[in-house]
């Protein structure tokens, strides 16, 4: 290697230990290059045990180099040699911050995934093993993080065994954090677990940390029940090593806990807990295979349960964010079927009237979690028991509950509830709990109603909430927060072509049209969108009796910011128009705005001259598009001058 080569090597390596933070975060982040520099045998012989020594430093720069040596395993010479990487990996499972911890497990599990069965079972293995009996709680933790590759490459008996003794001694910890981190990371060795070890070792685990005093165990260990009763039934149709009564016996207890004890619980995050996995577990008793979603109360590791975050702001891309997602995704599961039978003590009745306490739950994060989650519930139960069980409570919320986030999540998922009941009944159950939340004194919630409204409509059809739309439209369209009035013309269009032509021009048009000048240019250019949206839903024939002359008035309008907003009109409307009305109506409206007195609207209709180009036909960018742009490239204004050289190329 040159010296050449060789120098900006050395500084790497140097910067490992600079003083400056950023030069050692920057070297790390090109440990990689030191290696391919150095080759293999020197990086397993020189560079791993030189990165050891580099384990005492900022979170960020260890988060970082946790990350690398994951993927570090063909740099030390592959699979073979990967053994090399297990102790910088382990010394940073034990620093300090769970953050370091937490990605140094994911990459040692990363290259335990590619060790040689025997490298495994002599490297890995072993640190697995010290880790969970290490005298400071992070190197536990870590251990039992790393637990779960054991029982999915390991066959031996005796590892297994006293794998699972050293984790049951665990689940008794004296520290809460090392009791959560059993029961978060029990999901994942069940799914690997031989039918005897359920039975027998994770059972007990599972019991234990169920009757933990600390909430934050308890709330943590209900979100393992899911994956505990999916690998019952795995073991239920495979028939292996336990017995059928067996595992029925098992599931049974779960399920009545679950229903009995957990949904009951004197904690609010126990209680919260089991509104998020409720589906799941019901699904599991009643012999699915798959859980079919992760549930929140597994992803969360700290004492606290999150906030309810039920979106205000709904719109993403000119649509909701989740409806259409859940509502197709809660159809697809509908589809499946279970593939075990279901538990004997299955009593429908039951599950709803315990759900239906969790909706109206004293605590308004557990009622939000329930109502998020009421879709999915309702998918796996009968129509009768919706309406005489779910929608009662469900209705009591939308009048009186004081939580705007339990308000705005039942506007966002009672919807949901019309494709299991049918047209009649939702008109009758969920149409006063829309009509109530039209009404709601908070706007957010009002704005939420209304963009949900199209999910329901197809169900019914528009023609039971037409008395309830307009006033809270009306209501909404002046709303001091331009946030609330962004939606609100986000949400127009879903609902409009339900409503009808002949209804919107009536009642609506006018205000659509208001928005044209809003003060907030955010506004503006949404209500040129919206109207846009329309044209494709109205037709041509609508474009040109109603689009075509309110862009002719804002051409003329004395503010030139709402002239501006007349050539956008035209840009967006152009992509949406048959060739004949852009060639015939729009471009000359934005040719007689490039003479306009102010340079703005002059580069803007060079701009717009330019994107009208792919809608017209050739005789028109030739004959009247060229000349005018021709013309602007000898402006007075220098950014006039660049538009139109822009434009002219569009014109090719």
């Amino acid at each position: 290697m040159s010296k050449d080569a060789v120098f900006p090597i050395a500084v790497l390596i140097d910067d490992l230990k600079n003083e400056d933070a950023n030069a050692r975060l920057s070297a790390v982040k090109r440990i990689d290059q030191i290696a391919v520099a150095l080759g293999p045998k020197r990086t397993r012989d020189e560079f791993i045990p030189f990165l050891c020594e580099c384990v005492d430093d900022d979170d960020e720069i260890l988060i970082e180099l946790a990350q690398k040596l994951g993927k570090f395993v063909d740099p030390v010479g592959g699979p073979n040699y990967a053994p090399t990487l297990l102790n910088p990996l382990r010394l940073l499972a034990c620093a300090d911050s769970k953050l370091v911890r937490d990605e140094a497990i994911a990459s040692a599990v990363r290259v335990g995934s590619k060790l040689t069965d025997k490298d495994f079972a002599t490297s890995f293995v072993p640190m697995v093993e010290a880790l969970i009996k290490g005298e400071w709680y992070n190197h536990r933790t870590s251990g039992v993080g790393l637990a779960h590759l054991v029982f999915k490459r390991c066959t031996t008996s005796t590892i297994r065994n006293d794998l699972l003794e050293a984790i049951q001694r665990l689940a008794q910890d004296t520290l809460p954090m090392v009791r959560r981190t059993v029961a978060e990371c029990l999901s994942q060795i069940v799914e690997d677990a031989t039918g005897q070890e359920i039975a027998s070792s994770i059972k007990t685990v599972h019991q234990l940390l169920g009757d933990d005093s600390q909430d934050s165990v308890r709330a943590v260990n209900i979100a393992t029940t899911p994956y505990v009763m999916v690998a019952l039934n795995k073991l239920l149709i495979s028939g292996k090593d336990v017995s059928e009564n067996v595992i029925q016996s098992i599931r049974d207890e779960l399920y009545r806990k679950f229903l009995s004890v957990f949904c009951v619980d004197e904690s609010w995050r126990v209680r919260h807990a089991c509104a998020d996995i409720f589906i799941n577990v019901l699904e599991g008793y009643l012999g699915y295979t798959t859980v079919f979603e992760k549930p929140a109360a597994a992803r969360a590791s700290t004492t606290d349960v999150p906030d309810c975050n039920e979106a205000i702001d709904l719109i993403s891309d000119n649509k909701p964010n989740t409806l259409d997602t859940l509502k197709e995704a809660s159809l697809k599961i509908l589809n499946s079927k279970p593939s075990a039978p279901a538990g004997s003590n299955y009593d429908a009745a039951n599950v709803v009237r315990a759900f239906a306490k969790l909706l109206s739950d004293e605590e308004p994060e557990v009622r939000c979690i329930a109502i998020q989650r009421v879709v999915r519930v309702a998918s796996r139960i009968s129509p009768a028991n919706i309406l005489a069980y779910l929608l009662p409570v469900l209705t009591d919320r939308a009048s009186n509950d004081n939580s705007i986030f339990v308000r705005s999540a039942l506007a966002r998922n009672v919807v949901g509830l019309a494709q299991f009941i049918g047209k009649d009944d939702s008109i009758k159950a969920i149409k006063p709990i829309i009509a109530k939340l039209l009404e709601d004194r908070d706007p957010d919630v009002r704005v939420t109603t209304l963009l949900s409204l199209p999910h329901i409509i197809e169900v019914t059809g528009v023609q039971p909430f037409t008395t309830n739309i307009l006033p809270t439209v009306v209501l909404l369209a002046d709303d001091s927060d331009w946030r609330i009035r962004k939606s609100v013309v986000q949400a127009i269009p879903g609902i409009a072509k339900d409503l009808g032509v002949a209804f919107f021009d009536e009642k609506l048009s006018g205000l659509c049209m208001n928005w044209l000048s809003d003060t907030v240019n955010y506004i503006r250019r949404a209500a040129v969108r919206n109207l846009v949206q329309l044209s494709t839903i109205f037709g041509q024939e609508w474009t040109l009796r109603v689009l075509v002359p309110k862009i002719a008035t804002l051409k003329q309008n004395s503010n030139y910011l709402q002239r501006i907003n007349a050539l956008f009109f035209i840009q967006e409307l152009a992509a949406a128009s048959k060739s004949n009305i852009v060639a015939q109506h729009l471009v000359p409206i934005a040719l007689r705005m490039a003479t306009d007195p102010i340079p703005n609207v002059r580069f803007m209709a060079a701009e717009t001259l330019g994107k009208c180009a792919p809608y017209v036909p050739a005789q028109c960018r030739e004959s009247q598009m060229k000349p005018c742009l021709m013309n602007l490239t000898s402006d007075v204004d220098v950014d006039v001058k660049a538009f139109a050289k822009d434009a002219l190329k569009s014109l090719q």
